[in-house]
Parts: structure tokens; C-alpha cells; sequence
């Protein structure tokens, strides 16, 4: 099926319903391993062995015949990978829209601008905590391959005051920047900025620079405000493990090696597990979930689908 078709299927099947047992975004942690140690992640420290490429391809295969049709690589650092090439022509092949996360320190290694002919959207996660700065000044270098780009900046308490140039810097090179706060997860350091600063510095520049912040005005209200976590997104782990609900409460739901990753969606496990998402009050903040979670809503699907995919869709 043609992916945008699966998309539109995908979503209205939850909208109609509304029920979320059919994630539309799969976030692949393809490997733990990564060239960098950053204070805010613990994902390094989680030594899980990388699966070999056709157990890859297995996963790919599972996600393609279910509901998703995003899917996000991530790591880790996934340009650690030597097979990573062919992954994403594989996954490209299987008509699902691919989103590539990377560090960028790799990217003259490796036959970059190859890889990008087989995916839709980057995402540069470029902050002080990467030590990689440095990337703001070769942003050029993705405009003038392509790229759709989006530079994913985690912020912490010491950086607050350095936000306005990073944006200066994405803006002027046509791309899209992603803000979000410092998570506190087990075993990193506790670096949370200061929320109430972030929304009142994350609002002012969204005025200024308009669809260059891709930090939704939805998820910054949700800085002190209560919402609702929505299982819209899966986490999979490097050996093919579905973490679930999310990572803050959830445990292994299954493999997709050894399970129909549609069938675990159905699964009264499953359904208990979306129950104690919803009635979560650990207010975590964690992107994929709590600004996919907003996306039910067809008045703020709207500005985002804009943003991300209607370039796509449209063209």
C-alpha cells in the first residue's frame, strides 16, 4: 500500500474509534552504542546487543504490516551501524516515511549523502550536552544536499541563555528546530531548566521565527498544565524488544521477532498497559509521547501535519 495511504488509514482508524491500539510511530533504538556520553542520557549505559541485519529487516517486515508508518532511527548513534545504509534503503522500500536522528560527528565517515537519498526527515540533535555546537555553523552543508531538517536541541539549565542563537543560526539556514527540556531519567544528572523561563523564552520566538520552532505552543502548555499521555508511539529497543507503554512505567510487551507486533497491540496486556499510561501522573514531559498525544485533536494535527509531513503528502 501507498504509504500516504497507510498514514490516512492509520489515523482515522484511531480518530474514528478513539482508541489508540494503533501507533503510527515506531521509534527504533537500532543501537545503544554512541561515540558520545551526554549528562542527560542513560541510553549508552544500557548495553543491549545490535540485532544482524536480516533480524533488522525481520522488525522492518512486522512494523510494515501493522499500523505504523513512520519510522523513527535512532540510537545511540545509528551511524555506528556499518549495514545503516542498507536498512534504510530496505525500510525506504517498504513504504514507510523514515525519520534519521544522528550526533552528525560521523557524517564525513560515511557516505552521508547516499543515505539521504532513502529518508524523509533528519534530525541533527545538536546542544552543549552532544559537545558538538560546532554542527550550527554546517548547517549549509544539509541545505545544500536537500535535506528537510530538523535540529533537535535538548535544553538544560545552563543553557538557556544561548536558545535565541541556535535559532538565529537554523532560521537562516531554512531549516526547523526542535526545543525540549532536560528529561531526569534514572542514573543521569538532574539538569532540568527552569520550565516557566523555557515556555515564556520558547513563546517569544515563536513569534519572531513563526514555523522555524517546532516546539508546539500544545506541548509547552503542558509544562504546568495536566495532560494526557496517548500510546500514538512505540519505543523498540536495539534487540527488537517493544518497551510499553512508554519508557518511564512501561516493561517488554514482546519481540518482534517472535511476536505480530499487531497482534501485541490487541492484547489485553496491551489494553492494561494504555489504562496505566492514562492514568500516569508522572509528568515527564517526554516528546514523542506527550506531543503525539495532542495529535487527536484535528485543530492541532493541522500545524503540525503543515510543518512535518504536508510537504510530503502535497508533493
Amino acid at each position: 500500500m501507498n504509504r500516504n495511504m497507510r498514514a490516512l488509514r492509520g489515523y482515522l482508524s484511531n480518530y474514528v474509534r478513539n482508541d489508540f491500539d494503533n501507533p503510527f510511530y515506531a521509534s527504533f533504538k537500532i543501537t545503544h552504542r554512541c561515540n558520545l556520553r551526554c549528562g542527560f542520557c542513560n541510553v549508552w549505559a544500557d548495553k543491549i546487543p545490535d540485532l544482524k541485519t536480516s533480524d533488522v529487516f525481520t522488525v522492518i517486515d512486522n512494523l510494515s504490516r501493522a499500523s505504523t508508518f513512520t519510522i523513527s532511527f535512532e540510537g545511540g548513534e545509528p551511524l555506528l551501524r556499518k549495514d545503516i545504509g542498507d536498512v534504510l534503503r530496505y525500510t525506504h522500500d517498504c513504504s514507510n516515511y523514515i525519520l534519521f536522528t544522528t550526533n552528525g560527528l560521523l557524517i564525513d565517515r560515511r557516505p552521508f549523502a547516499e543515505y539521504a537519498k532513502y529518508f524523509d526527515f533528519l534530525q541533527l540533535s545538536i546542544d552543549e550536552g552532544h559537545d558538538n555546537v560546532h554542527l550550527f555553523d554546517r548547517l549549509g552543508y544539509f541545505t545544500d544536499l536537500g535535506i528537510k531538517t530538523t535540529v533537535q536541541t535538548v535544553v538544560t539549565k545552563h543553557d538557556l541563555d544561548k536558545i535565541e542563537e541556535k535559532v538565529e543560526k537554523v532560521h537562516a539556514h531554512g531549516h526547523k528546530i526542535l526545543l525540549m527540556p532536560a528529561f531526569n531519567f534514572d542514573g543521569t544528572e538532574d539538569l532540568t531548566p527552569d520550565l516557566m523561563k523555557l515556555r515564556e523564552i520558547i513563546t517569544r520566538l515563536k513569534r519572531e521565527y513563526g514555523k522555524t520552532l517546532m516546539t508546539s505552543l500544545s506541548y509547552i502548555e503542558s509544562f504546568d498544565q495536566p495532560y494526557t499521555c496517548r500510546t500514538l508511539s512505540v519505543m523498540i529497543e536495539p534487540n527488537g524488544d517493544i518497551i510499553y507503554p512508554c519508557m518511564p512505567i512501561g516493561t517488554k510487551l514482546g519481540n518482534l521477532l517472535e511476536n505480530d507486533f499487531q497482534t501485541l497491540m490487541t492484547s489485553e496486556r496491551a489494553q492494561a498497559d494504555r489504562l496505566q499510561m492514562l492514568h500516569c501522573d508522572k509528568h515527564c514531559l517526554i516528546y514523542c509521547h506527550a506531543e503525539t498525544s495532542h495529535l487527536m485533536s484535528l485543530r492541532k494535527l493541522a500545524p503540525f501535519a503543515y510543518n512535518m509531513v504536508g510537504f510530503r503528502l502535497l508533493g
